[in-house]
């Protein structure tokens, strides 16, 4: 079997640049660009979310899983 060459260091290096990140040229930090802004759409969708899941917090049962589970047994009889 042949031996491997004496291999003393390994470096590597790359740069990979994002929008509105902070990026280096010459070691110098470039201004980061403000933050742009959520859409009114998705705000709005956001916030209906967040309205959605406060009302289903607030429920004590499920009435359609119920109704299914209900439809499933009588169906079913004692094989479930």
């Amino acid at each position: 079997m042949a031996k491997s060459p004496n291999i003393t260091s390994i470096s590597a290096s790359f740069k990979i640049e994002y929008p509105n990140w902070p990026s280096t040229t010459g070691g110098q930090m470039t201004q980061i660009e403000p933050a742009r802004t959520v859409s009114t759409e998705v705000a709005n969708e956001l916030a209906r979310i967040d309205f959605m899941e406060q009302e289903i917090s607030k429920m004590l049962t499920f009435p359609e899983a119920e109704a299914i589970i209900n439809k499933i047994m009588n169906e079913g009889g004692s094989n479930v």
